[in-house]
């Protein structure tokens, strides 16, 4: 407990922010105000995460439509940033969270509208987890200890939806007094899902199963363009591109509201680095004696429904089914129409 203001801190180094800024990526403290840029010549950097375990920090760039990684004190190097994702595989990435446990890394893309996923590190091993029913998907959230990724919709039919991070058990947790869901955050420690929305002006919040929905901040004044948020501690931190600038405020209350950095070109994606929001935990694919939890190509954390419920299941590239035992993958099996002589013939492959 802070002895002066009577809230709760975390242990250890300071917590300090990230922020994409479209042509950079800049890091501030949030109390000393300290201010220095970590990336430049960005085109439309939009969305990030870090790792924070391992000093990396991953990014999308919607103008060249790839997924960027580097070492955070390393990333202004052009030659040290990796290419994760191409264009090849992206139209418009939209939001990017990590699986700090596992080490893949997941993705919206609103061009594919599509939830994906790829190995962390390397990106060669990929797969589309959710591709049906979405119109504008938009921010995503991770929850490795438990197996459950949350991501926002605001499409025609604005909502926030809820899965397992190998694609099943999908369910919506907020369709009722939601416009446009842009950014989303988890608190973790307290079990709550926060969400901001730009056209309703407000910052809200609900449990992890969509219920005790509470609105934390309400004002057309305060909330301009509110676009992604981070919550730490007894703080919400948000981006909004229409005042352009960095704000935070009482996370229980919606009071005591203060600008973190301001004067910015566009903020859009924010994040907390600091060692208790990604909280270690044992990394499920190689708790055994065989590697990747056995699977050929990409392992990926199963929702933790029950004590019963498995700890991962493998996953193929698109295009392949994973074959009787589960572990390795089969061509896919595909029906296709084609035409001869005025007749159609139906051939399997």
């Amino acid at each position: 407990m802070d002895p002066v203001t009577k809230t709760c801190k975390a242990e250890g180094k300071s917590p300090y922010l990230l922020f994409t800024n479209r042509q950079e990526i800049r890091r501030v403290d949030p109390v000393k105000r300290d201010y220095r840029q970590v990336l430049a010549t960005q085109k439309n950097a939009v969305a990030l995460d870090i790792d924070v375990a391992n000093n990396r920090l991953f990014w999308c760039d919607r103008f060249h439509r790839n997924i960027y990684s580097a070492l955070i004190p390393e990333a202004g190097d052009p030659s040290q940033q990796v290419t994760l994702v191409d264009s090849g595989s992206l139209l418009s990435p939209e939001g990017l969270a990590l699986d700090w446990v596992q080490h893949n890394l997941y993705w919206t893309d609103s061009g594919h509208k599509t939830v994906s996923v790829a190995s962390a590190y390397d990106g060669l091993k990929r797969r589309v987890l959710v591709d049906t029913e979405l119109s504008e998907p938009r921010a995503i959230a991770l929850d490795p200890q438990h197996g459950f990724m949350y991501w926002t919709d605001w499409g025609t039919r604005a909502k926030i939806e809820k899965a397992g991070m190998n694609g099943v058990d999908r369910q919506v947790l907020v369709s009722d007094n939601i416009e446009w869901p842009n950014g989303i955050t988890l608190d973790v420690a307290n079990r709550r899902l926060y969400w901001v929305d730009s056209k309703l002006h407000l910052i809200s919040s609900v449990d992890l199963n969509g219920a005790h929905r509470r609105t934390h901040l309400s004002s057309s004044e305060r909330l301009g363009h509110p676009y992604a948020l981070a919550v730490f501690e007894d703080r919400i931190y948000w981006t909004d591109r229409e005042r352009e600038a960095v704000y935070s405020a009482n996370r229980l209350t919606g009071q005591d509201i203060s600008t973190v950095a301001e004067h910015l070109k566009d903020p859009h994606d924010i994040v907390v680095f600091h060692p208790l929001r990604q909280q270690p935990g044992p990394d499920s694919c190689n708790l055994g004696s065989e590697d990747n939890g056995g699977c050929e190509y990409l392992c990926l954390k199963a929702p933790q429904i029950t004590e019963h419920s498995p700890k991962y299941t493998c996953a193929c590239p698109t295009g392949q089914d994973l074959g009787p035992e589960m572990r390795a993958c089969v061509p896919g099996e595909r029906v296709c129409v084609v035409k001869r002589d005025s007749s159609h013939q139906r051939t399997r492959f």
